[in-house]
């Protein structure tokens, strides 16, 4: 636990299963992005983007996010070992589609096909970072 950030153990194994439930959602994001159903396919792009990043936790620092603020994810995008400027494009990235979780799935109004086609943008480029840092679980 760092700065009030719960944390949990995960084996480096887990990291496979993390990144299977990332490629499942993203490719339920881009089935609903087809089927004009912006609201399920931002949820999913989202759990596809806090999966990547399970993977990419688990693997490198045999951890994983355990806090009900799904943005503290970021303190351990922070801890992999890459360079620092690409880390902070890429939490700028994961910040971005993880603050529309909660209108996607908890306020009354809709999710508009741009906020969606941003949301599985952001989506896909996570998810395409994540896969080149884990060459060892390539298909």
């Amino acid at each position: 636990m760092h700065r009030g950030i719960r944390v949990r153990s995960a084996s480096r194994s887990s990291s496979r299963g993390f990144l299977a439930k990332a490629r499942e959602c993203y490719q339920g994001m881009k089935d609903e992005i087809r089927a004009k159903r912006y609201n399920s396919s931002t949820i999913l792009a989202v759990h596809a983007v806090i999966s990547a990043c399970d993977a990419l936790a688990s693997f490198y620092l045999q951890q994983r996010c355990a806090s009900d603020r799904h943005l503290d994810v970021l303190f351990l995008i922070g801890r992999l070992p890459f360079d620092k400027s690409e880390l902070n494009a890429k939490s700028k990235q994961i910040a971005r589609i993880i603050d529309v979780k909660n209108a996607a799935e908890y306020e009354e109004r809709l999710i508009l096909a741009g906020e969606a086609e941003s949301a599985a943008r952001d989506a896909e480029r996570t998810l395409k970072w994540a896969i080149e840092k884990l060459p060892e679980l390539k298909e």
